[in-house]
């Protein structure tokens, strides 16, 4: 699962995440992230009679994937609940986060759904942009709990991850995949095809 696009910029150059599952016969780790995806990006609309069918030949060769109940560690859109309440209600130690991080390429234009997540957690939050200056007269109607961070527009490479941490302190709770801080991407239910994956890490595992 990753960030990035089907296209040579997105393979080869651009700055982005990428999630890797590991399966292995009779071992239950990860099979219920694996099957959750299959199933997520099988029930898109539109697939030729070809993958079809080579979907069926993994769901005959993987018979876990029918079995597993969905994996709370993968939020996907379109849904009945959008992405950032998704989150929200996975985070149950709320009052306990320190502070949080968003990593984002891009954004609404008027920065809902950073305004939104601040409503819900009433943390410090720290925008990462890096190649993109957010208008200050765009900034200033934010509280002064949200504070944007950008680098260079002239580096060679894009960035082009989407990533969002909740620190506790020792540890922190990520979420990473296609979703840009963005109404679309956050906040609507139906717009966006979009994929986070869960994960929570210890500090000198979140700097590797």
């Amino acid at each position: 699962i990753s960030s990035a696009n089907a296209t040579p910029s997105g393979i080869l150059s651009n700055q982005d995440l990428i999630t890797c599952f590991y399966w292995e016969h009779e071992k239950k780790e990860n099979q219920a992230e694996i099957a959750t995806i299959f199933n997520y990006i099988k029930s898109f609309n539109g697939w030729c009679k070809e993958a079809q069918e080579d979907f069926n030949v993994v769901q005959e060769r993987f018979d876990f994937i029918n079995k597993e109940i969905p994996s709370n560690n993968v939020l996907t859109a379109p849904n009945d609940i959008n992405l950032l309440n998704q989150i929200h209600k996975q985070l149950t130690d709320k009052d306990n986060i320190k502070e949080i991080k968003i990593f984002s390429p891009f954004f609404d234009d008027e920065l809902k759904a950073i305004s939104e997540i601040e409503n819900k957690f009433k943390k410090r939050i720290k925008v990462f942009c890096p190649q993109k200056e957010i208008e200050t007269s765009l900034t200033d109607k934010l509280p002064n709990s949200i504070v944007f961070y950008s680098t260079d527009k002239m580096s060679i490479k894009s960035f082009h991850a989407k990533f969002y941490e909740f620190n506790y302190g020792d540890s922190s709770i990520i979420f990473w995949g296609s979703a840009n801080c963005s109404y679309s991407a956050l906040l609507s239910t139906d717009r966006n095809y979009e994929i986070l994956i869960k994960n929570t890490l210890e500090n000198d595992e979140l700097l590797e």
